[in-house]
């Protein structure tokens, strides 16, 4: 008898059978079988599923049942590593038992994530030359301990956070890998990753990973094998995702790191001196760095105080890199040619290679080469560190054809897609072209667990008195609550305000006041929060959305103001440009369902089990008072609505 995957997960079901305290649920059920027939009929579909429906169950089964069936193979790509892994170690082998199929499953990380031992043995032996710094130092003596006893060998599996410079002399690399020629080889995590990934049926990656893979495929090459179907978890991710790894960046750091590795912190230092005759290229290094130097202190200047900088004319900002940088890499390539150690050669071809790709993209930014992309100078801390920035208006066009074209299956989830009950904006965000589409509620009843508080009397959140008011609702509330609370705005600058204005009082009546950006990462930010039932948690973009706390810990989110994207950000200027040079509305394409999508998010932090109850406080007048705050509500789930003046 065959056996289909919504009667797996139905009640009395294999799931059922063997997870005790599994809740049947019909939208989970609902979901499953539509994954199984986009499988079966190679199929686009796009799914909206409500918090508690059981998202990666719903596909899961089907998809195991599908490779079960001799299909695929199948990628599975979710936003981050930690719910890959969730996915690899606890999901996926109880469905293997419950289901009863042989199929094998691999997880998948970029080659980043690895070290590569050759390179870790190399700045091992030059740490006196490569890094000036004791705790870069210790660091890498870490690492090289780590190294020699690690089996997994990526940067999950290190007990500590490396500063980034230190990794990056040590990971591994595209185009600087010996492959079976180097003496780690039996021993190299990344290799043997990588011989898992090509042996499975079932390959977990993350969005990161899947987007790198086809720019690469738009270029000829590839990481991931080829698959059949794909399967994105968090699809509301999926535009933002594909704008960043279709674009390009480049700062000044990006220069000064693959000199260093070059040249070291002393003449003696880096790989040239592992080389002879290396004088000429030592005094051309210099000079880069310099130029180098120069460059960026005009972007900073260019850029000003402003935290963006769209740049709209090719030349505004004045640049003597690309034409040293030129000379250097061409000096660097001839030298190459006299290296014998393979081991350096390698190491040295890569670094030419880097600071190729370096100089491409100072002069793709400079002459605003590409009219597709849209370029800026972005902060990137310090004044001298602002970074150059490219990404593609649209990303619509590439993932179409990079994409949907090139896949015969691909399944886009997420429990937000929808704007008003249509799923019209995100198909059009992602260039998907007539998908199978399926808009499932959630099985959680949001008018019994959920009362949604409306302030229609608060002051327009443009005039001067909104913050003041936004202070004097936030403490309203956090008080009669006892704490339990995410208080969430969409500036940072809104947050300190309220913040430093209310702390005091707060902790005063005994809560724990916690701030996204202060001394905690956001990791132990959550850790305390889970820890009491008194915390007011101050954040921002981080805590809007993948944030879970259960029960009543969290008991209100105080969202303060209705999420539109900031409409000078020049990446949203150019789109808002472009709806409006085709003839469009860009508020209605663009801006509102943007920020539909979000206050969802937000709204989403609250009810995350069925035990669940609290509220959700809408701080922002313009909900009740404009006429698109009735989107805003049709886009919300159902549930008790009181208004407070």
């Amino acid at each position: 008898m065959t056996v289909d995957a919504p009667s797996l997960l139905g009640p009395g079901g294999a799931v059922s059978r063997l997870l005790p305290g599994f809740r049947p649920r019909p939208e989970q059920q609902r979901m499953a079988a539509a994954v199984e027939e986009a499988l079966a009929e190679g199929r686009k579909l796009v799914v909206e599923a409500g918090t508690g429906v059981g998202k990666s169950f719903a596909y899961l089964v089907p998809a195991l049942l599908h490779l079960g069936r001799g299909g695929g193979p199948i990628v599975v790509a979710t936003r981050t590593i930690a719910l890959q892994e969730q996915l690899v170690l606890k999901d996926i082998p109880l469905l293997l038992e419950a289901l009863d199929v042989d199929v094998k499953v691999a997880l998948a990380k970029g080659r980043g994530n690895y070290v590569c031992l050759r390179r870790l043995e190399m700045a091992h032996a030059e740490q006196g030359g490569l890094f000036p710094q004791p705790e870069q130092r210790e660091q890498i003596n870490r690492i090289h301990a780590w190294g020699r006893t690690s089996e997994d060998g990526s940067l999950s599996d290190l007990a500590f956070a490396p500063l980034p410079e230190v990794w990056d002399a040590v990971r591994a690399e595209q185009g600087n890998c010996l492959h079976k020629r180097c003496e780690f080889y039996a021993r190299c995590g990344y290799q043997r990753s990588r011989r898992e990934m090509y042996a499975a049926d079932l390959l977990v990656a993350n969005h990161a990973l899947v987007f790198a893979d086809l720019s690469l495929r738009e270029a000829g090459a590839k990481y991931l094998p080829e698959y059949e179907a794909l399967i994105l978890d968090e699809a509301h991710a999926v535009e933002e995702g594909a704008a960043e790894h279709f674009g390009f960046s480049v700062g000044l750091l990006s220069v000064t790191r693959q000199l260093a590795r070059l040249s070291g912190t002393r003449r003696t230092g880096g790989l040239f001196g592992r080389v002879g005759g290396t004088q000429a290229l030592l005094a051309q290094a210099v000079e880069v760095r310099a130029a180098a130097e120069e460059t960026f202190r005009a972007v900073a200047k260019y850029r000003g105080e402003v935290p963006e900088r769209r740049l709209l004319e090719p030349g505004c900002f004045f640049d003597s890199l690309t034409k040293p940088l030129a000379e250097f890499v061409a000096a660097l390539r001839e030298k190459h040619a006299e290296i014998q150690d393979p081991g350096v050669a390698l190491e040295w071809k890569a670094r030419a290679d880097r600071l190729e790709e370096i100089h491409g993209t100072v002069g793709l930014v400079h002459g605003l080469v590409d009219p597709d992309l849209v370029y800026w100078i972005e902060s990137a801390g310090r004044r001298e560190y602002s970074m150059l920035r490219a990404a593609p208006v649209d990303a619509a066009p590439i993932l179409r054809r990079a994409l949907f074209r090139r896949t015969r299956c691909v399944v886009m989830t997420s429990a937000t897609l929808s704007v008003g009950g249509s799923f019209e904006h995100f198909a059009a965000s992602v260039g998907v072209d007539e998908p199978t589409e399926v808009l499932l509620g959630s099985p959680f009843d949001y008018k019994r667990q959920c009362r949604l508080l409306l302030h229609p009397a608060m002051p327009d959140p443009r005039d001067e008195a909104y913050d003041a008011a936004v202070v004097a609702r936030v403490r309203e509330l956090a008080l009669e609550s006892g704490g339990g609370a995410f208080v969430l705005f969409t500036s940072h600058r809104s947050l300190l305000a309220a913040h430093d204005a209310l702390r005091g009082e707060l902790e005063g009546a005994g809560l724990r006041v916690l701030r996204q950006g202060g001394d905690l990462r956001p990791k132990d930010i959550l850790d305390a929060f889970r820890e009491r039932r008194d915390c007011v948690l101050f954040a921002t973009e981080t805590f809007w959305q993948g944030v879970d706390v259960r029960g009543e810990n969290l008991r209100l989110v105080i969202l303060t103001k209705l999420p539109f994207a900031v409409p000078d950000h020049p990446l949203q200027q150019a789109r808002i440009e472009r709806i409006e040079d085709e003839g469009g509305d860009a508020f209605k394409q663009l801006s509102l369902p943007q920020a539909v999508l979000k206050l969802r998010q937000g709204f989403g932090r609250l009810i995350r089990t069925h035990e669940d109850r609290g509220t959700v406080a809408i701080l922002d007048p313009r909900i009740v008072t404009k006429a698109y705050g009735r989107t805003f509500l049709r886009s919300l789930p159902e549930c008790g609505v009181e208004e407070r003046t």
